[in-house]
């Protein structure tokens, strides 16, 4: 099956090292050393948009009055520090609101999404799990199990995202809990955290994989790269139902899982079922020097890269494999590494190995943003147990990570677009019709797919600004105006 990539990132790679702690002033709250700079035009905007879909006006409020205390409290975002800086009596309210009221998140998330795109470049969507640690046993989901960034078992939850990655940024707008066997089937525990009745368990990943395609298919998403660590639990199904919904894919996979060559005659050894490891390794002297950037690091590095068309295992009653079959990419990404430190699957077939070498180092910037963003407005910090309640957060945690990273790249954008201080300035590149002031091809950018018109665009562009100040999401709003968090004291239910 040929798959046509829309959008793929170019010959460096993405990351902009967007600074993310700074003085958040907002509506009249204290100051606090907090997430980022916060734009109060972008934190208006997107609150009246997303919020649009909640039946009742105390119920908008409420909203926004948590979205600006995750954006300012400083330290752990509990319901008591949010409420403290909201004002006397906000504390039962806001509880009513996130914990008990009947809120449907999925319209929030989704009217999230479309702000989202219409405002940056969708590169890839892409996956990443979550472990949440929690000392008891009462909130919904938790259980001890193995975590693989501590190497050990742990108790915690387990939840996954899906992140929609520009070039500058990546937002989740998607999010699920991953609920074993031993809460889906005891009544007891349903019912005390409130599992709705058509929620089942299911493995992580295959509660990941139904999250991506309600974004990619229902919710009329762009089709872009979907990106994912699968291990190697579920990859046969996860390639499977991806590729036979037309959806482009580049699969994280170890090393152990077995492959046969497409061509043996590609391979020294011929063909047979080998482990990945062992394919790519053989490889070695046919690999090529890529150059990405890094975007946890900061910094472009070079690595090698070899790829050889594949075959995966028959799932249980297919026949034998045929076709072009999957590319399987191999990267010594280590310096000086003797062995393929990691490995992945597209169905990209037809394009260059380098290419989708890059898009899947997309998912590095999905580990910065969840560690120097999400993680600092409190993703991990819901107190509650409730279902209801822990998706609630999780939505309004998306909205408070939009507002901080958007607000960057604003700020980051203007610091490109201001003309250098100079007797005869440089002139500014051609830009496209209807970019943005001064936006310009960006160099090595390659766009595959697009429009000719669109071919100057700078991808992951935050669009409409036209100078520093300007309310450019949208309806303008004030700084200052809006709610005044010690004021609102609305019923919540």
């Amino acid at each position: 099956m040929v798959v046509s990539w829309s959008v793929l990132v170019g010959s460096v790679g993405v990351g902009c090292g967007l600074g993310c702690r700074g003085v958040v002033v907002v509506d009249g709250w204290s100051s606090v050393e907090g997430p980022g700079w916060v734009s109060p035009d972008i934190l208006g905007d997107l609150c009246q948009v997303v919020f649009g879909s909640l039946a009742r006006s105390d119920q908008r409020r409420w909203a926004e009055v948590y979205v600006r205390g995750l954006l300012t409290v400083e330290g752990r975002k509990s319901m008591r520090r949010i409420a403290a800086g909201a004002g006397v009596g906000a504390e039962q309210g806001l509880q009513q609101f996130i914990s008990k009221s009947p809120w449907d998140w999925r319209p929030v998330r989704r009217s999230l999404a479309g702000y989202l795109q219409q405002r940056v470049e969708p590169l890839a969507w892409v996956v990443e799990r979550l472990f949440i640690p929690k000392a008891g046993g009462r909130s919904v989901g938790v259980e001890r199990q193995f975590v693989p960034h501590l190497g050990r078992v742990s108790n915690c939850q387990q939840a996954y995202g899906v992140w929609m990655v520009c070039r500058e940024a990546s937002f989740p707008v998607e999010w699920g809990l991953a609920l074993p066997d031993a809460w889906t089937a005891d009544p007891g525990r349903r019912s005390r955290v409130g599992i709705p009745e058509d929620v089942e368990g299911c493995s992580p990943v295959q509660g990941a994989l139904a999250q991506v395609l309600e974004v990619t298919r229902a919710w009329g998403a762009r089709a872009r790269p979907v990106l994912m660590d699968v291990g190697d639990g579920d990859l046969e199904q996860v390639a499977a139902v991806l590729d036979g919904s037309g959806v482009p894919f580049v699969l994280r996979v170890g090393g152990s899982f077995p492959v046969a060559a497409a061509d043996p005659r590609q391979v020294p050894f011929g063909g047979g079922w080998v482990s990945a490891r062992r394919l790519v390794d053989s490889l070695r002297g046919q690999g090529r020097p890529v150059e990405w950037m890094d975007a946890a690091r900061h910094r472009r590095r070079v690595a090698p890269v070899a790829a050889v068309a594949v075959h995966l295992p028959p799932v249980a009653g297919a026949g034998p494999a045929t076709g072009p079959g999957l590319l399987l990419l191999g990267a010594w990404s280590d310096r000086g590494g003797a062995r393929p430190t990691e490995f992945w699957l597209s169905n990209a077939v037809h394009q260059p190995a380098a290419q989708v070498f890059r898009t899947a180092q997309l998912t590095r910037q999905v580990h910065r943003d969840q560690r120097e963003v999400s993680a600092r407005v409190g993703v991990s910090d819901f107190e509650g147990r409730s279902f209801r309640g822990w998706h609630h957060h999780a939505t309004l945690v998306s909205i408070a990570h939009a507002v901080c990273l958007l607000s960057q790249v604003q700020e980051s954008r203007y610091a490109r677009l201001r003309p250098p201080q100079s007797a005869d300035p440089a002139p500014h590149p051609a830009a496209h019709p209807g970019a943005y002031p001064g936006a310009g091809a960006y160099p090595g950018a390659y766009v595959a797919g697009l429009p000719a018109a669109h071919l100057g665009a700078y991808p992951g562009a935050v669009r409409g600004a036209a100078r520093p100040g300007a309310g450019h999401l949208g309806a303008r709003r004030a700084p200052g105006a809006g709610l005044r968090p010690a004021s609102v004291q609305p019923s919540a239910s």
